[in-house]
């Protein structure tokens, strides 16, 4: 009785560890497509951008590029803030 009990917890807690893994793995999903619009955004703006911004813009593909989409959508914010004043 009390070796099933183990056993439930146990499959209980694989389960879980599962649904957080997916709910993570959506996350950084949607972070990443979010920076991909920006970068893609900004590419295509009209008026080009002065070297402050194109060195951010590089550091945000950097960033992109070893999955730190968090970092890359706040420079691309940067940028689109200070292209749109």
């Amino acid at each position: 009785m009390q070796m099933q009990r183990y056993m439930l917890d146990g499959l209980h807690q694989v389960g879980f560890q599962m649904y957080s893994k997916a709910i993570i793995v959506d996350i950084v999903k949607s972070l990443e497509a979010k920076a991909k619009k920006k970068i893609a955004a900004i590419r295509q703006l009209e008026q080009p951008l002065d070297k402050a911004n194109q060195t951010k813009l590089a550091q945000a593909e950097t960033y992109m590029a070893n999955g730190r989409f968090a970092a890359a959508i706040a420079l691309c914010d940067q940028i689109i803030q200070d292209t749109s004043s």
